[in-house]
């Protein structure tokens, strides 16, 4: 994993690119994870520091994250929060991807469904029901009707 920074309208400071460095390492072996690249960019942005980290993964997403705010450090954990929250994100997607599509082409997820409806002569399995075909049923398997009034 290559860690580079990037310090505009700021001094470079070695012990934040080394903290910064190890929670990245940390980050990414939690995830087992091998990014090509991740890019962290600080600036300061009017009174106030900005950190934008950049992480491309082998699999080609692209994962962002800016912060803003008076210390460096605070700054840099809250940013290992946010892109945390994105990899199990990412992570979710590729580890169940396959489950739905799988259990789609199955027709799994419509079971469910399926039982939940009314079974009317065999009709739920058709897409579109209009008032002929019901009056076409046996009383029996239309079921109950209720005659209203008029008022």
């Amino acid at each position: 994993m290559r860690v580079r920074f990037t310090f505009k309208h700021m001094d470079t400071s070695k012990s934040l690119m080394e903290v910064a460095d190890a929670k990245f390492a940390n980050l990414m072996r939690r995830f087992k994870l091998s990014p090509q690249l991740v890019h962290v960019r600080l600036d300061m942005d009017g009174p106030f520091k900005k950190i934008h980290a950049t992480v491309i993964t082998n699999n080609g997403q692209d994962i962002e994250a800016v912060v803003r705010g008076d210390n460096p450090y605070s700054l840099l954990d809250q940013l290992i929060q946010k892109i945390d929250s994105q990899l199990r994100r990412v992570k979710e997607r590729l580890k169940f991807h396959k489950v739905k599509d799988d259990a789609r082409l199955r027709g799994d997820r419509f079971d469910e469904t399926i039982a939940s409806l009314p079974m009317v002569g065999g009709l739920w399995s058709q897409p579109s029901i209009d008032a002929d075909d019901i009056l076409k049923l046996s009383p029996s398997a239309r079921g109950p009707i209720v005659q209203g009034r008029a008022s």
